[in-house]
């Protein structure tokens, strides 16, 4: 649905007459939609997930959290897996993407069908062991280990072009850029190799038209490949540390604040292919109550009713 930020009177009037409880009020305790001491925002999506489609997820960890809800569809992502020492907890997590620049152009290579076993400058090394820069998660271990996840998380992106829906969960718009290969990574270059090559790498954060212009494109390349709908998240796990001079909490409503205003400007690009599900909305409405003691990792049980409101809108019964 396309969402205009100027009305006139006439239309302003007709916005909240349409339907005056989800439109214009924000919600008090009486509200039907809080519940549990959460806001469930008003929701109307424009395509619902049929049983036996197939599902690609894509994103943080919070995407993780919205696989195990889809249950009765092929989700490919979910097949993944690797022993303890490869990584830890999940296992695949280890295809988290976390900023728009590491989620675009792994979207990009999955539709060119690249090869990610040829950017071995990506691999920091240390002694016979390395680490993956592109990878957020997984162990330090020898190159041709390395090579061998790469391989098995290519084959499960191949099955993206394929797939009927595209599911993207945003996390930060922090990220490290690689200025000699042009890659997005998932994780910190070691202190190390920051030394070594120092004008190498950079920590930037993401701009609002850059987030756009990212998203957009990946968009574009999903939907022309075939992908009938995308269904856009934010996560509501904030940035751990940050490497701008303030702090962190300021650093992290930066950076959901511009991922959620692109949110927006893609939904009036892709009115009727892309819809948005407001997780960061229902978590963040609980306050500090939503998360566990940590204040980073979402409570299992509020991860559940919120993946639960999106099954109950999205997956057709």
């Amino acid at each position: 649905m396309r969402i205009k930020f100027e009305n006139s009177g006439a239309e302003a009037l007709e916005n909240r007459r349409i339907d005056k409880t989800a439109s214009y009020k924000y919600p008090q305790q009486d509200d039907e939609r809080v519940r549990n001491g959460l806001i469930f925002p008003k929701i109307t999506p424009s395509f619902k997930f049929k049983r036996d489609m197939t599902a690609f997820t894509i994103g943080s960890c919070f995407a993780r959290e919205i696989e195990e809800k889809l249950t009765f569809l092929d989700v490919p992502t979910l097949g993944l897996t690797f022993p303890e020492r490869i990584v830890k907890g999940r296992e695949n997590s280890v295809l988290n993407e976390f900023n728009p620049g590491s989620i675009s152009q792994r979207i990009r290579w999955a539709i060119d069908g690249v090869d990610t076993r040829e950017f071995d400058q990506s691999f920091s090394a240390s002694g016979n062991v390395a680490t993956d820069l592109l990878l957020a998660k997984g162990h330090k271990l020898p190159v041709e280990d390395l090579l061998g996840i790469r391989e098995r998380i290519d084959e499960v992106y191949n099955k993206l072009p394929a797939s009927d829906f595209l599911i993207i969960t945003l996390g930060m718009t922090q990220c490290w850029v690689d200025h000699e290969t042009g890659h997005y990574l998932n994780r910190m270059p070691s202190p190390r190799d920051i030394k070594k090559e120092p004008n190498r790498y950079t920590c930037r954060f993401l701009t609002l038209s850059e987030t756009v212009d990212l998203l957009k494109d990946a968009l574009e390349r999903a939907l022309s490949s075939g992908v009938k709908g995308v269904l856009l998240t934010v996560s509501p796990v904030p940035l751990q540390q940050t490497f701008l001079p303030i702090d962190c909490a300021i650093a992290n409503s930066h950076s959901k604040s511009t991922l959620r205003l692109a949110v927006t400007e893609l939904l009036n690009m892709f009115p009727e292919q892309v819809n948005y599900f407001p997780s960061y909305e229902i978590v963040l409405s609980g306050g500090l109550h939503s998360f566990e003691q940590d204040h980073i990792h979402v409570k299992r049980e509020v991860v559940s009713e919120v993946t639960d409101y999106m099954a109950s809108h999205y997956l057709e019964s």
